[in-house]
């Protein structure tokens, strides 16, 4: 939430994490995403990761490219195309789910485990976020490709 006389982004951790699980327990999409705002960048990893990195390195596109072009073909592999071939865009949701659970979840927990300002609540928010991210993209383009076949 940004508080209005500093315009600092002041966020209860344990409030929003309640929040994110509780939507995802009950498919609401209630989410006021606004809590995780950044005042001036206005996304949720400047707010949660860039302050407790501080200049651990800028990325490196070359590997961080050729990563996400295998994700994306796992995704396809794991859950496109068996959604497709069964006809059920929710499968693809749900399988794409899983995936982002799981990629977004070793990336997170090797940094928990070995980045010493690396927390639990940057843990959580990620790998939900990995999930839902994940499988929404399966779902809508096994949706996109069944309503143009």
């Amino acid at each position: 939430m940004i508080d209005p006389n500093t315009n600092e982004c002041r966020i209860d951790y344990t409030e929003e994490l309640n929040d994110l699980f509780s939507a995802l327990c009950s498919n609401s999409s209630g989410i006021s995403w606004s809590r995780y705002c950044d005042a001036e960048k206005g996304y949720v990893s400047n707010v949660l990761f860039e302050y407790r990195l501080d200049d651990a390195g800028l990325a490196k596109m070359g590997p961080a490219a050729a990563f996400y072009l295998f994700y994306v073909g796992g995704v396809l592999w794991f859950a496109s195309i068996p959604a497709l071939q069964s006809g059920h865009p929710s499968q693809a949701f749900v399988a794409g789910f899983v995936l982002g659970l799981l990629a977004f979840g070793t990336y997170e927990f090797t940094n928990f485990a070995t980045l010493r300002g690396w927390v639990i609540q940057m843990v959580a928010v990620d790998v939900v976020w990995g999930g839902v991210l994940t499988g929404t993209s399966a779902w809508v383009g096994v949706s996109v490709v069944k309503a143009f076949s």
